[in-house]
């Protein structure tokens, strides 16, 4: 049994070690090819980021609760998600200029939220239950 159990975690290792071998292998060629088109690291840099930037935009998105959440801030996330989108897709002036309006249009249609102060529907917390309390792990 121990043999076994010691021999999955052996292959698993392997496994583990081959996948990030490979992933770098494939990073290093993305990076390569980039290099010979003329992109540069921090053009790579700068789409990484504006990729991880979309997600999260889409994450919280998925987070929204449709009838809770006003329809403003729907479309604020959705101009933003495009302006993201077309800063990954355009050539780089106009992947500038895509991000510029996506967060200024994002920024502006939530003006007359904020405009004297933080809105009711954000600044009041969920009341804790004994499931979330501070002092006791989450049930599953």
């Amino acid at each position: 049994m121990i043999e076994t159990i010691s021999r999955n975690y052996e292959t698993a290792a392997i496994f583990v070690a081959a996948y990030w071998h490979e992933a770098g292998n494939f990073f290093a060629r993305v990076v390569d090819i980039a290099m010979e088109t003329g992109v540069t690291r921090w053009d790579l840099a700068s789409l990484a980021l504006i990729a991880s930037s979309l997600w999260s935009v889409i994450c919280r998105v998925n987070h929204l609760k449709a009838g809770k959440t006003k329809g403003i801030v729907f479309i604020q996330h959705l101009l933003l998600a495009l302006g993201m989108f077309g800063g990954l897709i355009l050539p780089m002036p106009y992947a500038k200029f895509s991000m510029a309006c996506g967060v200024s249009f994002f920024l502006i249609l939530g003006a007359g939220r904020w405009r004297y102060g933080a809105p009711a529907d954000v600044t009041r917390p969920a009341p804790l239950d004994e499931d979330h309390s501070a002092d006791q792990p989450r049930s599953k």
